[in-house]
């Protein structure tokens, strides 16, 4: 035990982070229920291109920037739901809920994670999930199809969030 807290002062604060030991069992929790709380995912693309440049960014960096990223994208999934109307579509409410609540743990746990200098990632992930909203939800009213879209794209970000969250 001492040998633990010895090792946690002197390691960087990303290598002693609780969400890292419970990491696998969060992010499968939410894949499952972003899955199960909508049913099949559309074949429809989106309006807005995939920022495939941005996640090899931050690839490059160090854990703790790379953990920034993870959580500010969580934060603004989190945001795309929590703010929205999704009454259009058929979504299980109870699975909705627990998704969410899940995405949210994940951003509390996180932020414990990174020290108070590293606020936020960058600007970029702020444009891209607000051209993503716009270009779907705003346009279309709040759809059905909208929110599949997002969904769809969901769940892209949770397995491109998974790649980055294994290399640390």
């Amino acid at each position: 035990m001492l040998t633990l807290l010895f090792l946690c002062s002197i390691l960087p604060s990303a290598l002693c982070c609780d969400w890292l030991t419970e990491y696998r069992d969060l992010r499968n929790t939410s894949m499952v229920l972003l899955q199960l709380m909508g049913g099949a995912f559309t074949d429809q693309e989106s309006p807005v291109p995939f920022p495939y440049r941005l996640y090899e960014k931050v690839e490059k960096r160090k854990d703790e920037s790379k953990l920034v990223f993870i959580r500010d994208s969580m934060k603004q999934i989190y945001d795309l739901y929590r703010h929205g109307n999704h009454s259009s579509t058929t979504w299980d409410p109870i699975r909705t809920t627990k998704f969410l609540e899940s995405v949210n743990r994940q951003i509390k746990e996180l932020s414990s994670c990174v020290s108070i200098n590293k606020h936020t990632t960058s600007s970029q992930l702020s444009r891209y999930y607000k051209r993503l909203k716009n270009c779907t939800l705003s346009r279309t009213g709040g759809s059905a199809a909208s929110w599949e879209l997002l969904r769809k794209e969901t769940k892209h970000h949770l397995d491109m969030l998974d790649l980055l969250g294994n290399s640390l």
